[in-house]
């Protein structure tokens, strides 16, 4: 069986300049637990990274980190 006939197409993005209060609402909004972190590119969606709620939890909220103050 091929990835491709499990993949999703329709993911989640967000722009790597957004704050981590905004991702947290994106993934809330979207129903996922991440987000694929794209930029524009020759007039294309590319992918640069990957966020996860994990991300979030252990990297922002664990340590008691301003959500606002991070992209």
């Amino acid at each position: 069986m091929a990835v491709s006939s499990i993949c999703n197409y329709n993911v989640a993005t967000i722009d790597p300049d957004a704050d981590i209060a905004e991702a947290a609402e994106r993934m809330r909004k979207e129903h996922v637990g991440d987000l694929i972190v794209a930029k524009f590119k020759d007039a294309r969606l590319v992918p640069v990274g990957i966020v996860t709620d994990r991300d979030i939890v252990i990297s922002v909220v664990a340590k008691k980190v301003d959500p606002t103050t991070l992209t």
